[in-house]
């Protein structure tokens, strides 16, 4: 691999300059990198990935007027999620509630971080808490006999 420090100055502003020209000429279309983005989301291939809900503002804190607790929301057709993680030092809570048209009777949610993963049943309303979550990027997978769903990653604490 040659450093950035062996090219000459001229042959990296000549890369930078072609590079800015293909984005422009050519630029990769946005199913590529979707579907780019979904090999390196989740090993899973029988399962789907869910969009993030994006509002005015993305993520926006709760109840405090400190940002110690932010709202994430994920959609899949009719399904959704969604999720307060609330800050604590070095750990958080999540809080989620899920809502299926199709129902919610044995719904398994499972966080999982970059080290450990955690499961537990959604109640009848679809409610589910995980407690003690280590901060950092986290995400959730439903599954209910072969149907699979998970979220993107997104920021824990």
């Amino acid at each position: 691999m040659v450093e950035h420090s062996d090219i000459h100055p001229s042959d990296v502003e000549m890369l930078e300059r072609l590079g800015a020209i293909v984005d422009v000429i050519d630029p990769v279309p946005m199913d590529v990198i979707q579907m780019g983005y979904a090999a390196f989301t989740f090993r899973d291939p029988y399962g789907e990935l869910m969009d993030k809900v994006v509002l005015d503002e993305p993520e926006f804190a709760v109840r405090a007027s400190a940002p110690t607790s932010h709202l994430h929301f994920f959609e899949f057709g009719e399904v959704a999620i969604d999720v307060e993680v609330t800050s604590r030092v070095a750990f958080c809570g999540l809080l989620g509630a899920v809502l299926d048209p199709a129902g919610l009777a044995g719904l398994r949610v499972t966080l999982e971080t970059a080290t450990a993963s955690f499961t537990t049943e959604a109640d009848a309303t679809g409610r589910f808490m995980f407690d003690q979550v280590p901060c950092g990027l986290v995400r959730l997978h439903l599954e209910r006999s072969a149907a699979r769903l998970t979220t993107r990653w997104f920021e824990a604490g």
